[in-house]
């Protein structure tokens, strides 16, 4: 399993019984184009998405961070009930889960944020979804590196994912590789879609080394 977490768009990829699934809970894009897009990824079989709670414009600094808590333990609760019904009812078997780090670079306002609703969700699943577990995490530049290069951007792990260069069979019998083979894109990939596929890199990452 492979966890891209983020405020905007944390996503979760599953490896499991040789096929992939991918989790999400975007906010809603408010470009026409942006939210029709994600609302065809939602459409795709191996996908359960959710689309995170309206923001409401907070009147204060304190009622800002209480709302920002509220959603980060919202999200958090959502996945855990998404990720139940994904793993099976059997909480004994083992899962070997990826986390992508932190990346430094960010801003450091967002960074703070990032750390928040992380940490949120890794405080829940420790104690809730499974008893036998390893867990790692991965730099970026990791994650980049096993794609192809330890600089890669959104855009170029992108043509990456479309183009299989890591000569995965399984990736090529899903609904959301197909569906990207279509998409013209610019330099931007469109949320959820650049996300999901950070979560597919960090699996793959995580499959690297068991094997």
């Amino acid at each position: 399993m492979g966890v891209d977490y983020s405020i905007n768009s944390p996503a979760i990829c599953i490896f499991r019984d040789n096929r992939y699934f991918w989790l999400s809970q975007p906010k809603p894009e408010k470009s026409k184009k942006g939210f029709a897009i994600q609302e065809q990824v939602a459409e795709l079989d191996e996908i359960t998405l959710e689309f995170q709670p309206p923001v409401i414009d907070p009147e204060s600094y304190s009622k800002n961070d209480v709302l920002k808590i509220s959603r980060y333990n919202f999200v958090a609760e959502n996945f855990l009930s998404q990720l139940e019904f994904a793993l099976g009812p059997d909480k004994s078997r083992i899962i070997d889960v990826g986390f992508e780090g932190y990346s430094f670079g960010s801003n450091s306002n967002n960074l703070i944020d990032i750390v928040s609703a992380t940490t949120c969700f890794k405080t829940k699943f420790l104690s809730s979804v499974v008893n036998n577990m390893s867990m790692r995490v991965f730099a970026p530049s990791t994650i980049k590196k096993h794609a192809g290069g330890g600089r890669l951007k959104k855009r170029e792990l992108f043509d990456v994912f479309v183009e299989n260069r890591l000569q995965d069979e399984n990736l090529e019998k899903t609904d959301v590789w197909k569906f990207c083979q279509n998409l013209q894109l610019g330099q931007k990939v469109p949320k959820p879609l650049d996300d999901l596929i950070d979560a597919y890199f960090t699996v793959n990452c995580l499959r690297k080394i068991e094997i």
